[in-house]
């Protein structure tokens, strides 16, 4: 990928993270799309003092949600999807050899595919969920109803309308202050709910 593609990459990936944030009640200190040492970006976002096992889950979410967000990337752009090797949904059935033999390069089948490219979010998650619970199976558990809230919440319109406003914000800008991505979200939160009652 260019600068370009890993700018529009880290943006989505960091405004997945600032949505889920934002929709979770937890503060928001900052984002970055500039490159510092091996992080191609970051966001500064603060728990909730209290919440206990909620709490933990969202975290979990949060940082997953950084490689969810990657299905909206991919939507917003198809030339982006084309330049990092994602294919069409439909062609997601296809074996590994199949599309390599179509010149297909790598079928994108999920967001799953995105966080292994994101090793430290994931490996962020695995530590809470062993942290939490002090049992293998227990963690497994635990990360996979994470999982399962952070596919959900990529699903949802207001959560796309969210990470395509930050995202945007963060292209344009490379970095913003808490108060500005609070303005941004609120903004198309605001016109999402406004566009949902018109008519």
């Amino acid at each position: 990928m260019n600068a370009a593609q890993k700018t529009f990459s880290s943006a989505y990936h960091e405004s997945g993270h600032l949505a889920s944030a934002y929709l979770c009640g937890w503060k928001i200190h900052g984002a970055s799309v500039h490159r510092n040492g091996d992080s191609a970006g970051r966001c500064e976002i603060e728990p909730p003092t209290e919440g206990g096992m909620e709490r933990t889950l969202q975290e979990m979410t949060i940082y997953l949600a950084g490689s969810a967000a990657w299905q909206v990337a991919l939507a917003a752009s198809p030339e982006h999807a084309r330049a990092v090797g994602a294919v069409p949904v439909q062609a997601r059935d296809l074996s590994p050899d199949e599309l390599h033999a179509a010149g297909q390069g790598t079928p994108y089948v999920g967001w799953t595919d995105y966080e292994r490219n994101h090793p430290p979010d994931l490996q962020h998650v695995e530590r809470v969920a062993r942290e939490t619970t002090g049992d293998e199976r227990e963690a497994e558990a635990l990360i996979s109803l994470a999982r399962a809230r952070a596919a959900a919440l990529v699903s949802t319109p207001l959560f796309q309308a969210l990470v395509e406003r930050a995202a945007v914000a963060l292209i344009a800008n490379g970095e913003l202050g808490g108060d500005e991505i609070r303005c941004e979200l609120q903004r198309a939160e605001l016109s999402y709910y406004d566009e949902g009652t018109e008519g």
